[in-house]
């Protein structure tokens, strides 16, 4: 949370070139990422290259947890874009999970759905692994399910967290026939192989950590007793499935948790798995004991923030090793192969960006790659802690590919797009695919409309990235973009459209408070836009949401003293669980003060008055900044309905949300008008 704030946005001319230069560089590029596309042996197995799909949970599978068609659809793709391996999601070994919307492999009949599954991904190119894990204290514990069961007894620090209850040793010896059943399983489905989820705190890891494992037997009691049952589950399974069969695991190479897992024990431990015969480790990171998500990053994590973890364990086995962690550039990828420090990428949420990557680098068309903004907001935070079918908010055909079917119209139509943020670009870019002719103004000089705002704080500068990206898209598509051009009703009749696309965004609440429109209130965008200029040394930012946290952020770092107030009980309420316990950590290490609770009453030029549980206060400042909420700027909608064209609003334009429900409603509107 120390980073240099948001840069500030580039310039379409910017854009331009920098999109000419990348085109310009086809065939430097394609010896740039020699290595990244250069084949890979593990034992007998061949990949196409070394990007990796790594395993994250989608949601798409039955309530028995099969896979469906729409799971095959969704690999599929990934296969066809190129990747070299895809992982399929974890799936349980034994019936009781970690989230009802997980994967299971836990019985015979399950074949024939894996089957499609890996039958549908060989048909793209990849090679096909699933990985298998058992999700042990930290699963699922309500009436009716039994008590979860773990190495040790513990309790993972989450409000209503069920207490694990220490394993038999005969009860280690079932767990380890599930998997092997499993891994049989997989191989008479089709697959290449499996790999061993032994990471994120689920029951593997849970013995390989002396956070949870504090037995003293054969199972436990140092790094060698500790990694026994996996050792145990690795052989079992070589010894019961075919010479060619691949057996990974995933570790993590530092679980950042006092009295956790170190680099040094994962190193140690690696080279325990090697002997025992694994045939590659994923390095990953992190627990349930972590104050930061490292297992699932937001972006306020640098990109490629655990290459390091891998590198060191490399260099101490042979088997090859393969790192992920925010990693979404193929020139990125190259370089950590390049310079020895991994010898497979994972590219998880670059893929769901664009599954086509792998292609797209191929042929030196980067420019054309959709990029993953880490935002979280339709993966990590839909999906895996949300338990809703997984989404992205760059690219709404995830999991929906019928929504890429963009069919070309018979009767192309004359289409001004109002509003140049991520919901219009999107909106004329589907438009002008289907053949009609596109027009799109935007009242500023730079594209981005609510994106170049939330770009602004500390450590957001990456949203950008999409806008740039929606910017070249447009161009590519032949969309007629004008900036500077305001969409008054005289212009739009002159201009004579059949379709409207209205994408005018939103535009900020100014809560009834006496007071709240004296000269020492600014809004919260009005301070990010002006970099915080005349704004005082004390500051009460009124609103505690995403926007209201973000930019007491940004003052934070600008060295101003804040104070953020919220009416409601919860900071930072409409932010995903990961963003948010960074972004609050990061305030409470700047000194930032956070009420909730409050009731307003009055701002004057010296200070603002609340109350707070019935006590009234008065806080001193110099600067009140409302970031009290937006509401749809649609004020357009009538007054174009009156011209006798069709108006179509999307985005925030219809209701405030996040990027994925502008990209998402955009897209959908112009497919279907």
């Amino acid at each position: 949370m120390t980073s240099a704030p948001g840069r500030l946005a580039r310039t379409p001319s910017q854009a331009q070139a920098h999109a000419v230069e990348q085109r310009s560089e086809v065939m430097t590029d394609r010896i740039r990422l020699a290595r990244l596309f250069e084949p890979l042996k593990i034992g007998p197995v061949e990949l196409r290259n070394r990007i990796v799909f790594p395993p994250m949970v989608t949601g798409y599978g039955t309530a028995e947890g099969k896979p469906t068609q729409r799971s095959v659809d969704y690999y599929a793709e990934r296969s066809r874009g190129g990747a070299g391996l895809i992982i399929v999601e974890a799936s349980a070994v034994e019936p009781i999970t970690a989230s009802p919307i997980e994967l299971r492999f836990c019985a015979d009949d399950y074949v024939e759905s894996f089957t499609q599954l890996a039958a549908g991904i060989h048909a793209g190119g990849a090679k096909a692994i699933v990985q298998l894990v058992h999700s042990g204290g930290i699963a699922l514990s309500y009436e009716g399910l039994p008590q979860p069961i773990g190495p040790s007894s513990f309790q993972i620090p989450m409000p209503g967290a069920p207490v694990a209850r220490e394993m038999t040793v005969a009860e280690i010896e079932g767990v380890v026939r599930s998997f092997v059943q499993t891994a049989g399983r997989a191989e008479t489905a089709g697959f290449d192989g499996i790999e061993l989820h032994a990471a994120h705190g689920y029951l593997l890891c849970q013995f390989l950590s002396p956070l949870t494992n504090r037995r003293q037997d054969a199972f436990g009691g140092d790094v060698e007793r500790r990694a026994k049952f996996v050792v145990e589950v690795i052989q079992t399974i070589k010894a019961r499935t075919s010479k060619g069969f691949l057996v990974g695991c995933r570790i993590s190479g530092d679980e950042y948790a006092e009295g956790g897992l170190t680099l040094d024990m994962a190193v140690e431990t690696a080279q325990i798995l090697e002997r025992a015969g694994v045939d590659y480790l994923s390095i990953s990171a992190g627990s349930w004991w972590a104050k930061t998500p490292y297992a699932m990053p937001p972006i306020f994590l640098r990109q490629g923030y655990m290459v390091y973890l891998a590198d060191r364990i490399k260099q101490t086995v042979n088997v090859p090793v393969m790192t992920a962690g925010r990693i979404k550039s193929p020139r990125m990828a190259e370089d950590i192969l390049s310079e020895g420090r991994a010898d497979l990428v994972g590219m998880g949420r670059a893929l769901l960006a664009d599954p086509e990557l792998p292609n797209k680098a191929l042929q030196g068309r980067l420019s054309e790659i959709r990029p993953c903004i880490a935002c979280n907001i339709g993966c990590f935070d839909r999906a895996t802690f949300g338990m809703k079918d997984l989404k992205c908010a760059v690219n709404p055909t995830v999991g929906r590919p019928e929504l890429g079917l963009l069919e070309q119209t018979r009767e192309p139509k004359k289409v001004l797009v109002i509003g140049g943020g991520p919901a219009g670009m999107t909106a004329a870019i589907v438009a002008a695919k289907r053949g009609h002719s596109v027009a799109l103004w935007e009242r500023r000089g730079t594209p981005g409309g609510q994106v170049t705002i939330a770009a602004l704080p500390p450590s957001k500068e990456e949203f950008l990235d999409i806008v740039e990206h929606l910017w070249r898209e447009a161009l590519r598509a032949g969309v007629d973009v004008r900036l500077n051009q305001t969409a008054d009703l005289a212009a739009v009749r002159d201009f004579g459209p059949d379709i409207v696309i209205l994408a005018t965004g939103s535009k900020p609440e100014r809560p009834s408070i006496h007071g709240v429109d004296g000269p020492n209130v600014i809004t919260a965008s009005e301070v990010l836009y002006s970099r915080a200029h005349g704004v005082g040394q004390k500051v009460v930012v009124v609103g505690g949401g995403e926007v209201g946290c973000e930019t007491a952020s940004f003052l934070a770092w600008l060295g101003k003293q804040v104070t953020v107030l919220k009416r409601g009980p919860k900071m930072a309420d409409d932010m995903g669980i990961l963003a948010r316990s960074m972004l609050l950590g990061g305030l409470r290490d700047a000194g930032v003060e956070m009420l909730t609770g409050v009731a307003y009453k009055q701002i004057a030029a010296d200070r603002i008055t609340i109350t707070v549980q019935g006590e009234e206060r008065a806080l001193a400042c110099d600067t009140v900044v409302l970031a009290a909420g937006s509401k749809p700027d649609n004020q357009l909608e009538e007054a174009l309905r009156s011209l006798g064209c069709q108006v179509i609003p999307v985005g925030e334009a219809v209701r405030v949300g996040n990027v994925l429900d502008a990209v998402e409603s955009a897209w959908i509107a112009a497919r279907e008008m």
